[in-house]
């Protein structure tokens, strides 16, 4: 029985000596990291958002793995997903609002960023973080690497955290600004943003400001068009936004729109293929022009594009279908709750009351003043208390008293009555289509155009016809 408990004891001691202790700087850089992780976080992400973490490729969990994320779930601010990259979760289907992508080099990272590109919840627009706590000889170089794919990817809101290649206990963050100072989009604007040591910064600034400006500074935007009436007419190959025509599309006058207020330049040129569209198959095959939009040739393709389902995984699309086609009808003015206030008949019916109430209170004034028994001076005393006015010669007779109190009480909820209804009309669409049926385009002199779709052989052709 001895022996065999020795051999046992032999087997198993080695098992538990190849995980060393961990030193105690690096016990200290790891406590700093995510100190200043955690501070980060809670400054620059709302409460209730969802956090993507992400482990990295070459170790499943590190100490840094096991400090920092006890300490992202302890006052459960946020949704926190742990994720290792190369296992597809297609069970998520929230779409991640802050990315912290922890990395062991600049090749891991790269594979990272581009196994997560691929995921179904993959979010450019969400903040990213990425971290390190692997001591590096050019920290700024590293930044830079990691800055240039972030920014390949069209991801704008990125720090990379690295540690100070003299004391690795103090992390700087690093990011870019690729329109300041007038530039379009470059990635050498790479600063040193913040420094932090276990939770504190030395500056006191945000880490992720809005870096895209309103205006620019007349950046070039390239627009493949496809000449199609009424969204593209008779546009010059090889124009600038700004030379406005009488008739240009409708795609090319909103674009137009949107260079004059964001002040950048719309270069428009055509493919040298007539009616290039190109389309999106199921085995993942995009050909026209909307291959050289997804390889990025061009900024922006228009043309009577239509959304499908293939094409929305693989592009940004705004549609307006419907507007287009009330694009260009006219409205006219009017109102007819308040022509219905205003009309003849409410006018008549206070008429009406206030002869009424005048004739009977002249009638019945025999024992009241002279005032109410002349008929014209009982009318402008009627008229004033109709218009809410004092009267001088207030009636003295019972039955002049009942007539002018019923005009009093009328008057008063006539006046509710009316500026209720005024509120309300003013409140409402003051105008109307004028063009509503076929009839009144064919009376206005106007042209019908109509969009009609073929399909030949199993192709769709678009035409546009008279």
């Amino acid at each position: 029985m001895t022996p065999t408990i020795i051999v046992l004891l032999l087997v198993i001691t080695p098992t538990f000596l190849h995980i060393p202790p961990s030193s105690f700087e690096e016990k200290q850089i790891t406590q700093s990291l995510t100190q200043c992780i955690y501070n980060a976080v809670k400054l620059f992400l709302e409460k209730g958002e969802t956090i993507f973490y992400f482990l990295p490729l070459s170790e499943s969990v590190t100490l840094l793995d096991q400090v920092l994320l006890p300490q992202l779930t302890h006052e459960f601010f946020w949704s926190l997903v742990v994720k290792n990259v190369t296992l597809d979760e297609p069970k998520i289907a929230q779409k991640p609002t802050f990315y912290i992508i922890h990395m062991q080099n600049q090749r891991e990272f790269s594979e990272t960023i581009n196994i997560l590109r691929s995921s179904q919840n993959w979010n450019p627009f969400a903040k990213f973080l990425v971290i390190t706590g692997s001591t590096l000889t050019k920290p700024r170089q590293v930044a830079s690497d990691v800055i240039n794919k972030l920014w390949k990817y069209h991801i704008v809101n990125g720090v990379v955290l690295l540690p100070d290649h003299l004391n690795p206990t103090v992390f700087n963050a690093f990011s870019w600004f690729p329109y300041h100072g007038g530039n379009c989009g470059t990635t050498n604007q790479i600063e040193l943003i913040d420094s932090c040591s276990n939770g504190s910064s030395t500056k006191v600034v945000n880490w992720y400001p809005p870096k895209i400006p309103i205006k620019f500074n007349q950046c070039t935007i390239k627009v493949r068009m496809i000449q199609w009436p009424p969204f593209v007419i008779n546009i010059p190959n090889g124009s600038w936004s700004g030379t406005y025509t009488h008739l240009r599309g409708i795609d090319i006058s909103l674009l137009d729109l949107v260079a004059e207020f964001a002040n950048v330049r719309m270069f428009y040129y055509e493919d040298q293929v007539p009616h290039n569209w190109g389309d999106v198959y199921d085995n993942g095959t995009i050909t026209g022009n909307l291959k050289h939009l997804y390889h990025e040739l061009d900024d922006i393709t228009v043309g009577a594009w239509a959304k499908t389902m293939r094409r929305s995984p693989f592009f940004d699309d705004v549609q307006y279908y419907h507007e287009e086609l009330v694009f260009c009808v006219p409205f006219e003015t009017v109102n007819s709750s308040l022509g219905e206030i205003m009309g003849l008949g409410t006018l008549g019916l206070t008429l009406l009351l206030y002869l009424m109430v005048t004739t009977m209170s002249w009638l019945v004034s025999g024992q009241d003043h002279a005032h109410y028994q002349k008929f014209d001076t009982c009318a402008i005393a009627t008229y004033q208390i109709l218009l809410g006015l004092s009267i001088r010669q207030q009636p003295t007779s019972t039955k002049v008293r009942f007539f002018i109190a019923m005009l009093i009480i009328c008057s008063f909820f006539m006046g509710l009555a009316y500026q209720t209804f005024l509120v309300s009309a003013l409140a409402k669409g003051s105008t109307r289509q004028e063009i509503g049926t076929t009839e009144e385009l064919l009376n206005r002199g106007l042209d019908i155009y109509g969009v009609k779709t073929l399909i030949s052989g199993g192709v769709v052709k678009k035409q546009w016809c008279l």
